[in-house]
């Protein structure tokens, strides 16, 4: 998590007070501006932690913040307690509470987590990367059968998580945010993968497979946001007294600032950066002046110069899936083909996808397509690779279309799921 102090502002600082709210002791707006209220609240939660009450949310302060920040509480077993009776105290099902305890033998004494009943996901700010951290914690504490790891970190060195549902033979993998200003493709392909598990834990039916059994069938891979850096300079958690914000900056051209960057922090289109006829399109990008690093399509120096790009290389290569999704914004059409490499199947996903939303399209990007992820996935595996275009509107969708970009995405990856069944 990153150090917020007086005068931070952000999505972080809105974690933080809500994690205050919680505490009991922050009564104001979640507003997102560290100022004297917040320094002060800070401050008695400190104290009564016995930590320096200096004011500075670091990382022992974050630390001592976590159980407010994972949305759970601690329960001490009694005597004539039991799954069910302790679940549905706290508005949950037995099943649900064993799923967050899987190595509790339910003894009188023992003490016990329980999350909080409603999504773990952040729905309603902007997200960035501490608060994808934030929400990945809390959904691994309900989902302990989640793998977690990291592929490489970023070019300001934060850790790039992957998550990984199930333990099957078939090889799927989803992945967002290659573009700093699709960052709402974060939250949802994480809230995608909490439905998902929540259905298997209590065996329920998810977009009629049975999701207990998928766990077994597939393993569903997901890197939620390839584009840290670029995301946390659009949703303002990279402060503006920073060398990388002042870089950015310096180099932002005529793009609005910062809400028009798609580039990683280094001003590379990581979407742009793939070894997919990549030398041909380093040479239209100049021909159009684009040469140079910028906020948008700026292929880089070479293929996989970035270490975002290249850590989702060497991931792709090391799971070798059968079957991915790159999930983008906005235009609701589906991309499928690349230059003639694709293979026959995956029109029949493609046509699946559209057929579970009467909302999105088959359709060919707008210009010649040049060094994509899934443009680079198609080429070198020769397997079905699609960009997922989600939602309709001015990038980056405004955090009120989150709910209903869920409703038009998870279907369609759901069938992507169910095509290779």
């Amino acid at each position: 998590m990153d150090i917020v102090k007086l005068n931070h502002r952000g999505p972080v600082v809105v974690l933080l007070q809500r994690a205050l709210t919680r505490a009991g002791i922050f009564y104001d707006a979640n507003d997102g501006i560290f100022g004297p209220k917040t320094f002060k609240a800070v401050q008695t939660f400190q104290r009564d932690f016995g930590l320096t009450s200096d004011g500075i949310v670091g990382p022992r302060t974050w630390k001592a913040l976590k159980p407010l920040l994972d949305r759970t509480r601690r329960y001490r077993i009694k005597s004539g307690d039991t799954p069910a009776s302790v679940a549905a105290k706290y508005g949950l099902t037995d099943k649900e509470l064993l799923a967050a305890n899987p190595d509790s033998a339910f003894i009188s004494g023992e003490t016990i987590i329980v999350p909080d009943t409603g999504s773990v996901i952040s729905s309603d700010l902007a997200y960035s990367h501490s608060v994808m951290l934030a929400d990945i914690s809390a959904l691994r504490i309900r989902y302990p059968f989640l793998g977690h790891g990291t592929i490489g970190k970023s070019a300001r060195k934060r850790d790039i998580p992957v998550l990984r549902f199930g333990r099957g033979p078939v090889r799927i993998f989803y992945n967002a945010a290659h573009h700093a200003n699709e960052y709402i493709t974060t939250p949802v392909l994480l809230r995608f993968v909490e439905e998902l598990s929540s259905s298997a834990v209590n065996a329920r039916r998810f977009f009629k497979m049975d999701a207990r059994r998928l766990r077994g069938a597939i393993s569903l891979f997901l890197v939620p946001m390839v584009n840290p850096d670029g995301a946390d300079l659009v949703t303002g958690a990279l402060q503006a007294n920073t060398e990388a914000y002042r870089y950015a900056e310096s180099i932002r051209g005529d793009a609005p600032f910062p809400l028009g960057w798609k580039a990683n922090i280094r001003g590379v289109d990581l979407n742009n950066n793939y070894p997919a006829l990549f030398e041909e399109g380093y040479e239209a990008k100049t021909e159009l002046g684009i040469n140079f690093p910028g906020p948008r399509d700026y292929t880089g120096p070479k293929a996989l110069s970035e270490p975002e790009s290249s850590a989702m290389a060497r991931l792709t290569r090391e799971i070798s899936p059968d079957m991915t999704i790159a999930l983008h914004t906005q235009g609701r059409e589906i991309y499928y083909r690349f230059n003639g490499t694709e293979p026959p199947n995956a029109l029949r996903i493609g046509e699946a996808m559209v057929a579970s939303t009467a909302l999105y399209t088959l359709a060919d990007p707008p210009g010649p397509s040049y060094g994509g992820y899934k443009d680079w996935f198609i080429q070198d595996f020769r397997k079905p690779g699609f960009t997922i275009e989600l939602g309709s509107g001015q990038n980056p969708l405004p955090v009120s279309e989150f709910d209903s970009v869920c409703r038009e995405s998870a279907p369609m990856l759901a069938a992507g799921i169910s095509q290779m069944l």
